[in-house]
């Protein structure tokens, strides 16, 4: 269960760096550069939690990785 949170988490977190990413506008806007920074920073300790504990990539989390990168793709391709 452990490592769905942390899984989940790093998802998560990253889903909401990309989209405040689009919108920092290359580093010219402070609060969603901010928001940025903190969801990358965050998504890299959920992920440092899910390889601590040695989890494995069962279908769920494999899954939820599969969603997160299409998600990521459709907000990168939006105008």
């Amino acid at each position: 269960m452990q490592g769905v949170f942390s899984l989940s988490g790093a998802v998560v977190s990253g889903a909401v760096a990309t989209a405040a990413q689009k919108q920092a506008l290359g580093f010219a806007r402070i609060p969603p550069m901010t928001v940025m920074t903190a969801g990358y920073i965050s998504s890299f300790i959920f992920f440092s939690v899910w390889f601590y504990f040695r989890n494995r990539f069962d279908g769920q989390q494999a899954t939820m990785i599969i969603l997160v990168l299409l998600g990521i793709s459709v907000i990168a391709a939006l105008p």
